[in-house]
């Protein structure tokens, strides 16, 4: 189960990276320039807004992370069953009570999730946050003309058709990313823990 949860982390970061489309980060060379268009005027902030919403960037966080919640739903209750019964010494119990603990264990495991989803975006503004993120990186690596050839670049049809698509391609990237990613990592996984426990009987 280790396994699935590194790979999940690894799908969300990648669908992160898509669903929050930003600049690349600017090269030592590039420093002082990067610097220079940092001051955010109100021209400057208003194409950012304007960028920002013909990327639709705001639904299109919202949409993956839904699919990244409902995605958690399916792949952790077991992990997080696990992780509620780890200090508890089953062996001492008879296998009804085991059967019975692990029950409790799972629906606790439904709770929890549930509870985080509902949590989430109640401490966690991802909007606010993007908004933030956005007026920051593109304020600092896009001077004021360049920002008008983006606004002017995602006014095309087949760049809005990107965006428009881009929570269903995101939806099925997920479980199509981690199917493709948990082999290798229980693969290379197994391996490391393998020769750790080599290294641990030898000494």
């Amino acid at each position: 189960m280790m396994n699935r949860f590194l790979a999940g982390l690894m799908v969300f970061g990648f669908c992160v990276a898509i669903a929050i489309p930003s600049p690349a980060q600017a090269p030592p060379a590039q420093e002082k320039k990067a610097s220079a268009q940092n001051s955010l005027t109100p021209e400057k902030m208003a194409l950012i807004k304007e960028l920002m919403k013909l990327m639709n960037a705001s639904t299109n966080t919202e949409a993956f992370t839904n699919q990244f919640f409902e995605q958690l739903q399916i792949s952790y209750v077991t992990l997080i069953s696990q992780g509620l019964l780890e200090d508890i010494p089953q062996q001492k119990l008879s296998p009804d009570e085991q059967k019975r603990l692990k029950s409790e264990a799972d629906e606790a495991a439904q709770r929890v999730l549930a509870r985080f989803r509902t949590e989430f975006p109640k401490r966690i503004n991802l909007v606010e946050v993007l908004d933030q993120a956005g007026f920051e990186m593109y304020g600092k690596h896009f001077t004021e003309g360049e920002l008008k050839e983006l606004v002017t670049l995602y006014k095309s049809p087949t760049l809005q058709k990107l965006v428009r698509l881009l929570p269903q391609i995101l939806a099925e990237s997920i479980p199509k990313i981690e199917e493709l990613v948990t082999p290798a990592i229980t693969r290379i996984m197994g391996e490391l823990i393998s020769e750790e426990k080599k290294t641990i009987k030898t000494r």
